[in-house]
């Protein structure tokens, strides 16, 4: 409710103006206003300011004007003044505030009590640290294993997997999808047309902890030379998924041309590239175990797989979620003929 804010004494005299030409009583001018007497009486005597609803009703019934010189204010104007003066005091009487060691203390305080109560803190919209937990291992969190040994990069707060934008949108459309069901949170994705990238992040000091506990290492790969975490080599369908997700990123399905007998003849072919020796070595390893037969390139950072017919064994027993990958293969599969010309 407004306030009038009178000069000086003059709501006192302009008060007793009217109990004095009304010819009315301190109890009866309260009745007039719907307050107590004794409020009535205080605005007498200047010690609260006389609300405008008031003032207004009494003009009105007098037709006494009020001084010119008035200043109309809502409730409670006076805190500011009286919050300045306190803070002033108090910086008098026991320094600044905004010390290092004060602010440091705040800090600290603060961050106990989001963990005592993070929902309460949520609730109020504050900026939580995001909670990462992956209980047991599985073919899900296997797959993404080699998602994020192929395209993928960790930093301090950061995990970021990085597709083509021209061949691979289904394909980072999947990645989003697996990353929310198996770390409940859905990355967020950046479209960049300077080099036809999707740049697919996940950020949070914690899932960059849960990761490494899970034996994944941040930084540069190829000069940590990462292998296969050791939970991936506890179960054969956890080393499938992992070099599904590893050809997916890192590797692919190719055509080229092959000439026999005069005759040229389009092939289909399918490999892993890779500077981390490790990594190599573990797909080795799996695809051996799988009776997959391949080649390795002679510096040891490539492998390929030539025979059609293994091919086929390798999209039978670990098949592939890029759909780059499976349409070259339909398609070759569904060829009538692979000969392409007489030469």
């Amino acid at each position: 409710m407004p306030r009038i804010l009178f000069r000086s004494t003059k709501q006192n005299q302009y008060l007793s103006e009217i109990k004095q030409i009304s010819g009315l009583s301190v109890d009866k001018l309260a009745f007039l206003c719907s307050v107590s007497p004794r409020t009535f009486r205080d605005w007498l005597r200047g010690k609260y300011n006389i609300s405008e609803n008031a003032s207004s009703i009494l003009q009105s019934k007098t037709g006494i004007k009020l001084p010119e010189d008035i200043e109309i204010v809502n409730d409670y104007w006076y805190i500011t003044k009286g919050a300045r003066k306190g803070a002033l005091r108090r910086m008098e009487l026991y320094g600044s505030l905004g010390t290092k060691e004060g602010r440091r203390k705040g800090g600290i305080n603060s961050q106990l009590r989001r963990k005592e109560n993070p929902e309460l803190y949520r609730l109020l919209g504050c900026n939580l640290r995001k909670e990462f937990k992956v209980n047991y291992p599985s073919i899900l969190f296997a797959e993404i294993a080699g998602i994020i040994l192929g395209d993928g990069g960790m930093t301090d707060y950061q995990l970021r997997i990085t597709v083509s934008s021209l061949v691979d949108g289904p394909y980072a459309t999947f990645i989003i999808s697996l990353f929310k069901k198996v770390f409940g949170q859905e990355p967020s994705w950046h479209k960049c047309s300077c080099c036809n990238s999707i740049d697919i992040t996940l950020s949070g000091v914690g899932l960059i902890e849960e990761l490494e506990r899970w034996g994944f290492v941040r930084g540069d790969k190829v000069k940590h030379q990462v292998g296969f975490p050791k939970w991936i080599w506890s179960d054969i369908e956890f080393q499938k998924a992992c070099v599904r997700g590893l050809m997916d990123t890192d590797g692919g399905c190719y055509f080229h041309k092959h000439k026999s007998n005069h005759l040229v003849y389009r092939n289909f072919g399918m490999c892993f590239a890779n500077e981390s020796l490790p990594l190599i070595i573990s797909m080795a390893k799996v695809l051996k175990s799988l009776g997959i037969k391949f080649s390795l390139a002679k510096k040891s950072t490539r492998i390929y797989i030539y025979s059609f017919t293994e091919i086929k064994k390798y999209f039978k027993l670990i098949g592939s979620h890029n759909a780059k990958n499976v349409e070259k293969f339909n398609s070759y599969l569904n060829e009538s003929s692979h000969r392409i010309f007489a030469h």
